[in-house]
């Protein structure tokens, strides 16, 4: 099928072809719930929300390289960001998908991000700046190594190891957390854990804890 004939087909209007295939799109794209292994062309900047998800995607490329609103493909077959846009203006969630890393993810993503429902064991990779909240609930997260540099919202972890020991925080917990060394290779150091939580005027459950980690 040629270019004009898919975007037809996927009803893409106001669309500019460029000189090496992609496309720029002067509005939105919905490709959601075709049962799509990939994406069916090569997009380059598309200017309101970009939404690809409820579809069987195994890799993102030919994605937009930015996109000014939202950019959605969660509940896809997904085990790695790889291809995503650089940034987007918009939210960015990838829920329900099979993610074991968070490499490939936007460098920056101006309001919420959420990896929630994978597979995830670290969040090496993650986007540097969110503007918003990060969600990374129902994952097997054990630490915040990778941690974005900057969140303009919460950070919200439910439904994973680390929650034992905190959850629903800011960045400058975040922050305050990997620079105390709190956790390290699976071990509390309950003392610098002490002197965390006090400053934050958060509780500690040691039982909670416990059934993660090791207590020093």
């Amino acid at each position: 099928m040629s270019i004009e004939e898919i975007c037809k087909k996927y009803r893409i209007k106001n669309y500019t072809i460029n000189d090496d295939g992609s496309i720029d799109v002067d509005g939105y794209v919905n490709i959601n719930g075709f049962d799509l292994d990939e994406l069916p062309l090569t997009f380059n900047k598309v200017t309101g929300n970009f939404n690809c998800s409820r579809n069987s995607l195994t890799t993102l490329e030919g994605s937009p390289k930015s996109v000014g609103g939202n950019f959605y493909c969660r509940n896809n077959k997904l085990t790695s960001l790889e291809g995503s846009p650089k940034s987007v203006g918009g939210i960015f969630t990838c829920d329900g998908n099979k993610l074991t890393s968070l490499e490939g993810s936007p460098n920056r993503i101006d309001f919420d991000f959420d990896c929630g429902y994978n597979k995830l064991t670290s969040l090496e990779g993650s986007p540097k700046s969110i503007g918003g909240d990060f969600y990374c609930f129902n994952n097997n997260l054990t630490s915040l190594e990778g941690s974005p540099k900057s969140i303009g919202g919460k950070f919200y972890c439910r439904n994973n190891p680390i929650v034992s020991i905190f959850n629903d925080v800011d960045i400058d917990f975040i922050r305050a957390f990997n620079s105390y060394k709190v956790l390290k290779d699976g071990v509390v150091i309950i003392k610098r854990l002490k002197y965390l939580m006090s400053t934050f005027n958060k509780p500690i459950d040691l039982e909670s804890i416990k059934k993660y980690y090791t207590i020093k």
